[in-house]
């Protein structure tokens, strides 16, 4: 989980992050760990009810890149397989099962589903998009040689290059809407920033850099601010409703 200058406006987000992650951590049935890594300088954040799973490494220079950014924390994992976990989003609790035993039914070594839920402030709705919390190989990942020197469109660019090299064995796909929808994607929360929202010319890494930075000890409390299981379901509903008007 990458994360930047959160504290202290979104502290509830990197917060909400956390809690997704010890949801899913409690489904799986092999051990998990969660990288967090923060290169706000002058921010130390630390968990109020220390877990050995969680690993926070508060760094006192920011990376050039978000590329290389994701780039060290793969040389900081333990684990055979590594997830993206963004600071501002949702994960529902099945989503890591789910990914992980996909990858082992079918011998994977790449897979990111193209189904998730998408919201903008209090509206939920289901969305199709291609990179969403891809899940791949360690050691896959280290022979091609990482995520490129960029900060936007790495997903898409790292996906490129698993499919020139091992074909068949990268997946992406558009689950099953009952079973398998397990991402939440959040837009446009209370001015919370999106590295996609500046495009690939606005150079948003920088830019985003130059803003002030509050220093201090931030101590995080994971947790969900409200039920979002039940907020996906009532979202599926009305998508189920809308596509039946429809036919």
């Amino acid at each position: 989980m990458p994360t930047y200058n959160k504290m202290p406006r979104h502290q509830w987000l990197v917060e909400e992050a956390i809690e997704s992650y010890y949801r899913n951590a409690a489904e799986l049935k092999v051990p998990a760990e969660l990288i967090v890594c923060n290169d706000s300088p002058s921010q130390v954040l630390t968990l109020a009810d220390p877990r050995a799973d969680v690993r926070i490494f508060n760094l006192d220079k920011r990376f050039a890149s978000l590329g290389a950014k994701l780039n060290w924390m793969t040389t900081q994992a333990a684990g055979t397989h590594l997830c993206r976990w963004d600071d501002d989003d949702i994960n529902l609790p099945w989503g890591l099962r789910l990914r992980y035993e996909t990858m082992q039914r079918e011998q994977l070594v790449y897979l990111c589903f193209s189904r998730f839920f998408a919201t903008n402030g209090s509206k939920t709705s289901v969305g199709f998009g291609s990179f969403s919390q891809c899940m791949y190989l360690k050691t896959a990942a280290e022979s091609i040689g990482g995520y490129g020197d960029s900060s936007f469109g790495e997903d898409q660019d790292i996906e490129r290059k698993f499919r020139n090299k091992f074909g068949n064995k990268v997946c992406r796909r558009t689950p099953k809407p009952d079973t398998d929808t397990y991402f939440m994607y959040r837009w446009g929360t209370e001015g919370s920033d999106h590295l996609s929202g500046f495009g690939r010319s606005g150079n948003g890494w920088n830019r985003i850099g130059q803003r002030s930075v509050q220093a201090g000890t931030y101590v995080l409390k994971p947790h969900w601010r409200e039920d979002y299981v039940e907020r996906c379901c009532v979202a599926m509903e009305s998508h189920r409703a809308g596509s039946k008007e429809k036919t």
